[in-house]
């Protein structure tokens, strides 16, 4: 089982894909706990808020440079 990665709040995070988000928060899911923690950030191109799964949002997925990293990296 990997360990899930530290997200922290107020740190800019860069997408596999491109784009730059703002981590507002790590929270927990309050109707079905087997979701557990989400991750609330807001992305910095568009302006919007996006929620997602912190399992998701650390989930290792291959990068354009053919290297295997978290989905969100810290700037």
């Amino acid at each position: 089982m990997r360990t899930q990665t530290l997200i922290l709040p107020n740190r800019v995070y860069k997408h596999y894909k491109g784009g730059e988000y703002l981590v507002l928060f790590v929270a927990d899911e309050s109707i079905n706990k087997r979701v557990g923690k989400k991750v609330i950030y807001l992305s910095l191109t568009y302006g919007k808020v996006h929620t997602r799964a912190l399992k998701e949002f650390t989930e290792l997925v291959k990068w354009p440079d053919g290297k295997k990293r978290s989905r969100f990296v810290p700037e």
